[in-house]
């Protein structure tokens, strides 16, 4: 995982529990995870784009992370026909994806908005032929 700035990237391309995520996180410090609506998750609950994980000491917040997962672009934690239906809203500008979600949706990490070619990267990722770079 890599942290810059107040994202964490570099997650797995599937199966991105809560434990698994901090088994991987090592602080002194209380690690809380919550979910995309900001709900408090645990145990095997899924995480993904726009999750966050909040580092406390003695209930005071010390720091806070968003998650992106390049490919997530609906916040599920998996990558699948709903993202890339996500992410097509997006391009013909239906429903505009937000912050991390516009961050998850550009597959290439080219720092531009998404576009067709991260849709395809998708499709390939679904279908088995080439995964997702995190």
């Amino acid at each position: 995982m890599q942290i810059n700035g107040g994202e964490i990237t570099g997650l797995e391309n599937k199966n991105n529990t809560v434990d698994s995520l901090l088994n991987k996180i090592q602080t002194n410090y209380t690690v809380e995870i919550y979910n995309k609506n900001g709900e408090q998750i645990s145990g095997s609950s899924l995480v993904g784009t726009g999750s966050t994980v909040k580092i406390l000491d003695n209930n005071a917040l010390v720091s806070e992370y968003t998650l992106i997962m390049y490919g997530d672009t609906n916040g599920d934690g998996k990558i699948n026909s709903i993202d890339l239906l996500v992410l097509q809203r997006h391009i013909l500008e239906i429903e505009k994806l937000q912050s991390a979600y516009v961050k998850a949706g550009n597959v290439r990490k080219n720092g531009k908005n998404p576009s067709s070619v991260d849709c395809l990267l998708i499709q390939r990722h679904i279908l088995g032929l080439q995964d997702i770079e995190q």
